[in-house]
């Protein structure tokens, strides 16, 4: 029995790294692209970093279902790309975006904060304690409703 409460989050990993190939493959299909992330787990917080330079923040969108952290927007395309250069090198991406991240344990959505300085967007969300195998004892009453 034990062998099988350990496999559990490495099955768990490996799902989360699957499924973040899957994004990044779908992304380059669809024309999108997927910047750079860093996740740091804290005792207190997730920390999440997000590198966007050149992206205002009206132009980004940071939505949470879940454990599910979703960014997503617009980055502009440089203004001084025309037909009369010949680019040798081209590698700075520019369109829509889009990068899932799987949360590793619940958060607190509301207490949720969000910054964009200096090309990077850090996101903190608040852990939270897991409820879902909770379980919860409910009283017992002898009146009627």
């Amino acid at each position: 029995m034990e062998r099988r409460r350990t496999s559990v989050p490495l099955i768990e990993a490996l799902a989360r790294e699957v499924d973040e190939l899957l994004a990044h493959a779908l992304s380059e299909a669809s024309g999108t692209w997927a910047p750079p992330v860093d996740l740091v787990a804290c005792p207190e917080h997730f920390h999440i970093l997000v590198d966007l330079p050149g992206v205002p923040a009206r132009d980004i969108t940071v939505s949470l279902r879940d454990r599910q952290l979703e960014v997503t927007g617009w980055k502009a395309p440089e203004p001084h790309r025309s037909a009369g250069k010949r680019y040798l090198r081209v590698e700075r991406s520019s369109g829509r975006f889009a990068v899932r991240v799987e949360l590793p344990g619940p958060v607190d959505p509301v207490r949720g904060r969000a910054h964009l300085g200096g090309g990077v967007l850090r996101i903190e969300l608040p852990r939270i304690e897991d409820r879902r195998n909770r379980v919860h004892i409910l009283p017992i009453s002898t009146e009627e409703p």
